[in-house]
């Protein structure tokens, strides 16, 4: 299956993917009656979204959306549907066609994100594996509400865990080896991000 595409948080002013959730009150468009078709092989739920932390409070900043060819059309003349008193966008040369920009709006989350950008360099990486593995930055973010109740960098506590894997001398693709790297990243952060599974919900 193709790589699906992630959700991205903006937090202290650079942009990270959203690569673990556990927790409740994230965006969900059935809510605001939009139901999301595939935008292409690469994002199949059919929406990505942008988040920011901004004054310790998570916000939606940007929504991107495949509808039917209707409702594409109804975007197009301007009769699109209203997302925080915003109407969408149609750009007709992406996949990515309906868009909602600058919404901030509040987002009740109450939960943990765990947030990831880059590779570290001379890290393998392995189809099936969690990014925070081989990412170089690895923040954890707590919420409750929407309000950042903690925030954790979690880059060195990665860095430990490939070096026991280096220790170990682990072979990744071996499933038990796997397995006992799945056991240290959860070990590695507060909540249980499923990290096992591979790539998580993304919005």
């Amino acid at each position: 299956m193709t790589a699906q595409l992630r959700d991205t948080v903006e937090y202290r002013k650079h942009a990270f993917e959203l690569a673990g959730v556990r927790g409740s009150g994230l965006f969900e468009p059935s809510a605001h009656g939009l139901t999301p078709r595939p935008m292409s092989t690469a994002c199949q739920r059919g929406f990505l979204c942008l988040y920011r932390v901004a004054d310790k409070r998570l916000q939606l900043e940007e929504l991107r959306i495949g509808l039917t060819a209707e409702e594409e059309q109804a975007v197009q003349e301007g009769r699109g549907t209203l997302l925080s008193g915003q109407l969408p966008s149609y750009l007709s040369e992406t996949h990515e066609r309906v868009v909602y920009t600058r919404l901030r709006a509040p987002v009740a989350f109450t939960g943990g994100l765990l947030v990831v950008d880059g590779f570290t360099r001379g890290v393998p990486y392995h189809d099936g594996l969690h990014p925070a593995w081989s990412s170089k930055r690895i923040q954890e973010l707590l919420f409750e509400g929407g309000k950042l109740v903690e925030e954790r960098d979690c880059g060195e506590v990665m860095t430990r865990v490939r070096e026991r894997v280096r220790e170990k001398s682990l072979q990744l693709d071996h499933a038990p080896h796997r397995a006992q790297l799945a056991e240290w990243l959860t070990d590695a952060f507060r909540l249980d991000y499923g990290l096992a599974a591979g790539a998580p919900r993304g919005g």
